[in-house]
């Protein structure tokens, strides 16, 4: 079974635009959605639009008891959907737009020899978190450039994808990690299972595959994942790739690939962005062992 899952709170009209992004996907009945909502007052709201979407393929809905938040009601969903067999899976927030080849894109790219092997996840979207690395696609594009998916050290939770053994070995231990040493750009601690599983994929020099061309971004400022702020800074830049044409190729490129033409100084420069995040963790990483190497002799 291939699983989108997605946790859903109080913004219907969010979701209701992430459900006809889903809507024009090529293959989406070969899917299986899982709703998790957590309650709110807009449950009701939220119900109406997953009734009027009218999509191709099945949905499994489950409405929470109580609320368990971003980590928790994620989770439960990708265990839920874990549970009933699910192999491939598709994490989507709700209140995303994607291009209409995101599901084959996935396919593809999961479809690589060793994907689990030589990847923790992939992403739609050539990002991490908080680094507002968003592409504004240049209007002469490469007709290569919608094949090419990048071997990045970025990981965040837009267009998250990965198969049943990335999920048992990388994504559920790494989930729940506490306290975390991962910084932002701004050099603030990351908070939240996205930095954790970035945190986990620097200290283990592991990689994510993911879509040069953004095939996912934020439809709005409005949300609980992402402030105004945030939005103005980074995503109000970011251009959606349409994804028109069927997409039946991807080919992995790593950093000042020849492959990207115009595009490698806006890849090296994201490099980048990973560097000072893997030399932050390090710093915190070789101070914590200092700090503990003091206590013993003291105590």
């Amino acid at each position: 079974m291939k699983a989108i899952c997605m946790p859903v709170w109080n913004r219907p009209n969010e979701l209701s635009e992430t459900l006809q992004c889903l809507n024009i996907q090529r293959g989406l009945r070969e899917w299986t959605l899982f709703i998790q909502i957590d309650p709110s007052s807009k449950l009701s709201e939220i119900l109406i639009q997953i009734e009027k979407s009218e999509l191709s393929c099945k949905i499994n809905i489950e409405c929470n008891a109580k609320i368990l938040g971003v980590r928790g009601n994620t989770f439960h969903c990708l265990q839920r959907a874990a549970q009933h067999g699910a192999k491939l899976f598709f994490y989507l927030e709700d209140d995303l737009e994607l291009s209409g080849d995101a599901l084959e894109f996935i396919e593809l790219a999961m479809a690589m020899p060793n994907f689990s092997q030589n990847f923790v996840a992939g992403n739609l979207h050539f990002s991490g978190c908080s680094n507002h690395a968003h592409l504004a696609i240049p209007k002469q594009v490469n007709p290569i450039w919608p094949h090419l998916a990048i071997k990045s050290k970025f990981l965040s939770s837009y267009g998250l994808f990965f198969s049943i053994e990335q999920f048992e070995q990388f994504i559920s231990p790494h989930w729940w990690t506490h306290p975390l040493k991962v910084r932002d750009l701004r050099g603030n601690r990351g908070a939240g299972w996205d930095y954790s599983l970035t945190e986990a994929l620097l200290e283990k020099q592991k990689f994510c595959l993911q879509s040069l061309l953004p095939r996912v971004r934020h439809n709005g400022p409005i949300g609980v994942h992402c402030t105004p702020l945030e939005y103005e800074q980074g995503w109000n830049n970011a251009e959606l790739w349409p994804g028109v044409e069927t997409l039946s190729t991807i080919q992995e490129v790593k950093v000042n690939d020849s492959l990207l033409g115009e595009l490698t100084s806006f890849v090296t420069m994201a490099s980048q962005c990973w560097s000072l995040q893997y030399r932050w963790l390090l710093q915190d990483r070789n101070l914590s062992k200092i700090a503990q190497g003091l206590r013993k002799q003291v105590l």
